[in-house]
């Protein structure tokens, strides 16, 4: 008698507090597929694996970025989906391609920044990995790798002998973020790097030197990523 009793006064404790702060209760939501429901997804081909996927909007549209191995290298696709089907929105109509080459060009990412989409990844070029980026205005892709003259680089990346990779994308103040790992031309340690795109160049704010951002120089860093919170910028 007395275990029911306080099983009783318990129930109604829960009642009271619920209803005194008025917390609800939450129902499981139901995800829905939107890839066509079939085996190989909203990949370009069935033959081979699609790797890191990335998503956008522009416009009401959700872009989607990945990678594909093509049996030999890995390249960039991009499609659309309009909220019942998915498009094509590679470099050319009727093709999700938006980069290929004879090599592999790798972990792409995928932001929304001033009314365009900015789409950046590794590709192995020259015989090292170099950071490109491509800007998509709703009808076309081109690419946005302007830098400061006289800065030491090459694309947007520091050092124009070194393997960047793992880039990350980010909005802050209206202005595009890349964050990335590349080796150090002199130690060969993994760095963690950061540039600034304005609309019209790209500009280092990782302090221009060696050795980036890492809280130490000697040992190799991953993986880096942004975000914003307070109107801060956090690497």
């Amino acid at each position: 008698m007395r275990k029911i009793t306080y099983t009783m006064l318990l129930t109604l404790t829960l009642i009271v507090i619920t209803g005194m702060t008025k917390v609800s209760v939450l129902v499981a939501q139901t995800w829905t597929t939107i890839d066509g429901g079939g085996t190989y997804g909203i990949s370009s081909t069935t033959s081979s694996n699609s790797n890191f996927p990335s998503v956008a909007v522009l416009n009401g549209g959700m872009y989607a970025i990945w990678q594909e191995y093509t049996g030999s290298a890995y390249e960039v696709h991009v499609k659309k989906y309009d909220g019942s089907s998915w498009t094509t929105a590679g470099n050319s109509a009727g093709s999700s391609l938006l980069y290929s080459s004879t090599y592999s060009e790798e972990y792409p990412r995928l932001v929304y920044c001033n009314n365009a989409l900015y789409a950046a990844w590794s590709g192995f070029d020259a015989g090292i990995y170099v950071v490109h980026v491509k800007k998509y205005d709703g009808s076309s892709w081109s690419f946005t790798e302007n830098y400061s003259v006289g800065d030491g680089r090459t694309n947007i990346h520091y050092g124009v002998t070194a393997n960047a990779k793992k880039i990350n994308l980010c909005v802050f103040n209206n202005e595009l973020y890349a964050t990335w790992v590349e080796d150090a031309n002199i130690t060969g340690v993994a760095q963690v790097r950061v540039s600034k795109f304005n609309g019209s160049l790209w500009t280092n704010i990782d302090g221009n030197s060696t050795n980036g951002l890492n809280y130490n120089t000697a040992y190799n860093a991953y993986n880096p990523t942004l975000c914003v919170n307070n109107n801060v910028l956090y690497a």
